[in-house]
């Protein structure tokens, strides 16, 4: 029988998220059937009075996704938050002597997405 109430097994509720974190949604029915992208990036996105009510009720998360913009309510079942940490692990671990490409690509990586970022 699984056990309840483990942080690893157990969804976080809807109200635990705040504006602007950034989330993994996985459409379960894309991710059933095969589909492509059924996993993306989003950020918790709450504009209305009727966002700020569905999320403390735990009935959706309101999110945009960040490679569309598209706008989701999705079930809090199947959001998660994104570690920081997990994110930059590649930059936390780099090595800073001998071959130094993991830190080269990840900070030329980090360059183009600025505002005036060069190639």
């Amino acid at each position: 029988m699984p056990e309840h109430g483990n942080a690893t097994n157990t969804p976080q509720r809807a109200a635990q998220f705040q504006d602007g974190d950034l989330l993994l949604y996985r459409d379960p029915e894309a991710y059933l059937t095969g589909a492509e992208d059924h996993t993306v990036v989003c950020r918790v996105d709450v504009h209305s009075p009727t966002d700020v009510e569905e999320a403390h009720y735990g009935r959706s998360v309101p999110v945009r996704v960040i490679s569309s913009g598209e706008r989701l309510h999705a079930p809090p079942a199947f959001v998660r938050r994104i570690d920081p940490a997990e994110v930059m692990r590649t930059i936390d671990t780099a090595p800073l002597h001998g071959d130094v490409s993991a830190l080269e690509s990840a900070a030329s990586a980090w360059l183009r997405q600025q505002p005036n970022g060069r190639d």
